[in-house]
This record gives structure tokens, sequence and C-alpha cells, in this order.
């Protein structure tokens, strides 16, 4: 435990970069009625004087088994007040020892339950957990560590070896060869202090920020795990799709470079009737001009479903023969004239 500052002012700092979680899930909890006194889980207290990085939602475990989280974090007389829910179903022995510890060098912080017997009484709601330990972290290893470093130099500790050399067999001038060396890596160890203190911090940020989520990156992990083993099953099928495109293609190819004369001819075919409807655009349109009045003077001549159509096209402009009145032998609409 660090003893260069105040148990609350230690785990305040924890507390305050997760108040707004706990908040959160009080909420959760007090809109679905979630509270732990039915019969799947119970709630237990424990109390410990450092929590470092501890956050609401965090595991409690059980012989190394996730059997609950922890609920809430708050101050009780200087001390770090932490409410767990734990399954029933775990069987946790009431005589149970809390273990604030962490999951790895850059693991997230949790509470261990370490029993000294399986066997009953088990832990029931309410109950308070009398004995509570701190397992120290890098950080708090490396601060102890930096602390003695400080206190005691290569050349003091040079000397406390060189009185008692007979204790080491007669290496004390290799002992002490060593210790100079070693009173070097103190100096330049001392000189970057601050930016070894400033990397232990970013690492427990990290850890407070990407712990609540491990559950979630390793199960993306997985499906990822699951999707590549299926690409690698059907690689074989894969391969053969793209042999099928290769042939597709080169048969593609040979198709256009067999029938590519016939299509330009075709093209150009098309290109030249396109050309000559162009030309004849305004003769087109005086047919479709006269097509009302061809229609209305087929209709006249009509006679039992037939039409003097020979005639009408015949006969209409042919000198002398648009001479009369009747509508099947002049190219007037009216009659003749």
């Amino acid at each position: 435990m660090d003893g260069t500052r105040p148990v609350a002012s230690r785990w305040r700092r924890a507390l305050t970069g997760v108040s707004l979680v706990t908040a959160g899930a009080a909420l959760s909890c007090g809109l679905g009625a979630c509270g732990s006194s039915g019969s799947g889980t119970v709630d237990a207290t424990a109390y410990f004087t450092d929590v470092a990085d501890l956050v609401a939602g965090a595991p409690v475990q059980y012989a190394d088994i996730s059997v609950g989280s922890v609920k809430s974090i708050s101050l009780s007389n200087d001390q770090a007040k932490v409410v767990m829910t734990v399954q029933r179903s775990a069987q946790v022995p009431a005589d149970v020892t809390a273990q604030l510890t962490q999951s790895s060098i850059l693991g997230q912080h949790l509470v261990s339950l370490v029993a000294p017997s399986p066997s009953g009484p088990f832990l029931q709601n309410g109950a308070v957990i009398g004995k509570t330990q701190f397992v120290p972290g890098i950080q708090q290893l490396v601060q102890a560590g930096a602390a003695v470093f400080g206190a005691i130099n290569g050349a003091q500790l040079s000397q406390i070896i060189n009185n008692g050399a007979q204790g080491f067999g007669g290496q004390a001038a290799n002992l002490r060869n060593l210790l100079n060396d070693f009173d070097t890596i103190l100096a330049g160890y001392s000189t970057r202090s601050g930016e070894i203190t400033s990397l232990i911090d970013n690492l427990d940020a990290f850890n407070s920020t990407v712990g609540p989520n491990a559950q979630q990156d390793a199960q993306a992990v997985s499906n990822l795990a699951q999707t590549t083993q299926i690409l690698a099953q059907q690689s074989s099928r894969f391969e053969q799709l793209l042999q099928s495109l290769n042939d597709l293609a080169v048969q593609g190819n040979s198709i256009l470079s067999t029938g590519l004369g016939q299509t330009e001819d075709q093209i150009n075919a098309l290109s030249a009737v396109a050309t000559q409807l162009y030309e004849h655009q305004r003769d087109l349109a005086t047919i479709l001009e006269e097509l009302p009045g061809h229609n209305q003077a087929l209709a006249s001549l009509t006679v039992n479903n037939y039409a003097q159509i020979l005639e009408d096209i015949i006969v209409c402009g042919i000198p002398g023969g648009g001479a009369g009145n009747n509508p099947d032998s002049t190219c007037s609409t009216g009659g003749g004239g």
C-alpha cells in the first residue's frame, strides 16, 4: 500500500473516473427493479483501505470463476465501502477473504473471494466480509521500489555487501562491481522517474478504459476467428469459382473476337439507316401529316369491310383521275375540285 498520501485521497481519484458509471448502474437498477435480494443473488459488503482503479461493474471471482460483480463503491469513515452482488448458486463460504487484485499487468482490477474451505455455511444476503486484502499491482510495486532505491544508493549497498562479504563466499569484489553497474542503472532510472510515473498513469487510464470492454473485445476476436475458419474451409470452392470466372472471361473474349467484324458491320449499317432517316425527316413528317386525311378518306370508301386502297393510291394524282366529287376518285378529303 502507498503510504505517501492519505487513504481517502488514493481511492477518491478512482471514484472520480467511475462516478458516472456508478450513477448509470444505479439508475438502470432502479428502473429495472434489479434488486439483488432475490432468490438468485445475494449482496455482500467489504471495506478496503485502498481500491486503486476498481470500478462499479468489475467482476467478482471465486476460485478464478466469475460469480458476480461490483454493485457500488462509496466512502465510509475514510474507507472504501464495496458492495458486491454474488450468485447464490456459487455457494461462496461465509468465512471468505475479499482480495482486491488485478487480472494481469494490463488487466482491470477485480475482487477475488478466497475461502480456506469450500464448505458452509454460505454467504447470505446483507453479509459483511470482515477479512479484506489489497494485492499490490505493478504501479504499487514500482512506487515501493522507487522509494527503496531513493533511500539507499548504489554506494551504500556496495558498502553493506562488502561488510558481509564472507557470507557471500568471497564474492565481495564481483558483487561490488555488479552494484557499481547497478548504481549507474539507478542513476539513469532516477532521471526518468517522471516519465516512468507518467507511463504507469497512462497504463492505469488505459486499463480503466479497456477493462470494462474486455468481454466485448474477446467476443469480437472469437467472431473473427470463426470467420477466418469458415473462409479457410471454403477456400477450395472460392478458388474453383475464380477459375470458372476466368474460363468465362476467356470464352467471352473468344466470342467477341470472332464476331467483332460482324458487329462492326451491323453498327455501320445501323449508322447508315440513321443517317438516311435524318436526311428524310421532312418527308417522314409530311407522311405523318397526311395520314389523318388518308385515314378519313379510307373510312368513307369502306364497303362491306373492303376498301378501295389500290384505287386510292394509284388513281389519286394521275391526270384525269381526280375529276369528280366522289371521295374515291379525288385527293381532297372534301371531294373533287
